[in-house]
């Protein structure tokens, strides 16, 4: 990295961020977007996005808790646009597939109905929906690959086999456009009176940011991204679009750069949105009436571009 784009305190500082935990007790959702993550108590490695390549396959393990539920766990929940491989491993006792839907739908909100014939199935032909490809029927034990030409968007990653999506055996997958640095963010809260925004990596290189986001919490929330040299934690409290207990996003020397949407986000709902944002400070806020007050706020660095 070329030393000359940010203070040496600036990058120690960075360092710091990206040792320590991101997230508080309770966030149970967070560590799923964290590269590196090892499911069931396995040792948790944070990957810089953005400053090493990002080709690496997907891990994805399959397999069943108990009688009821069954689980697909990946090593991350995001790839770059192109061609994304996953290496599948069936951990369970049952036969289990993988399928790659595109689709705008949450990979949690499919309806169950009848698919070729065989109940409690989700419908991969319906509106909206492509099958990319999938495994094929895995026996316990066994291990393929699948590698797919990836456009950037939403996918969903099913185990379609009669019985198993409503057990559990879902995920959301994004795909990032190409060469923007993916940064995983977890929106929620602690107690009453305390909320968070938890970030996988705390920078990027300038450039296509894509802030994938998901809301963990109870409440509805958003995402603001605010071009600012003002620390995030450093806002007045004033009125903005003549509610309370809000900040000033349009003061002097603010500008916002992105967000999630004007609809705040539901719990449970992920989104992506991806910025081109210049070297400089931001300041990453959830601007809904009170929460920026209960710590919804966290700073972010856009460095030089990589040389």
């Amino acid at each position: 990295m070329n030393r000359n784009f940010l203070p040496t305190a600036i990058l120690a500082g960075l360092l710091l961020v990206a040792c320590s935990s991101v997230g508080p007790q309770g966030a149970t959702k967070t560590v799923a977007f964290i590269p590196g993550y090892q499911p069931k108590g396995g040792a948790t490695t944070v990957t810089p996005q953005g400053y090493t390549a990002s080709t690496q396959p997907i891990v994805v393990t399959l397999g069943e808790t108990d009688a009821t539920h069954m689980f697909i766990d990946m090593s991350q929940t995001f790839a770059g646009a192109g061609p994304v491989t996953f290496i599948v491993t069936n951990a369970g006792k049952q036969t289990h597939e993988l399928v790659a839907l595109a689709t705008d739908t949450m990979a949690a909100e499919f309806p169950i109905v009848s698919f070729d014939g065989e109940p409690n199935r989700i419908d991969e032909d319906t509106a909206g929906v492509t099958n990319l490809g999938e495994t094929g029927d895995l026996a316990p034990g066994q291990t393929t690959s699948l590698t797919i030409d990836m456009a950037s968007g939403h996918y969903a990653l099913v185990c379609n086999l009669q019985g198993h999506y409503a057990m559990g055996m879902h995920q959301d997958f994004w795909v990032t456009p190409k060469g923007s640095t993916p940064v995983a963010v977890s929106v929620g809260e602690t107690d009453p009176t305390h909320m968070f925004i938890d970030l996988a990596q705390s920078y990027a290189p300038q450039g296509k940011v894509s802030f994938i986001v998901t809301n963990d919490g109870a409440n509805v929330h958003e995402l603001v991204a605010l071009a600012t040299d003002t620390m995030a934690a450093e806002f007045p409290i004033v009125s903005f679009d003549g509610e309370p207990n809000r900040i000033d996003e349009d003061a002097a020397g603010v500008t916002n750069v992105g967000e999630t949407g004007d609809a705040p986000m539901t719990p449970g709902t992920s989104l992506m949105f991806t910025i081109d944002m210049a070297s400089g400070h931001y300041a990453l806020v959830c601007n809904l009436q009170g929460h920026y007050a209960m710590g919804m706020h966290q700073d972010f660095w856009v460095t030089g571009a990589l040389v």
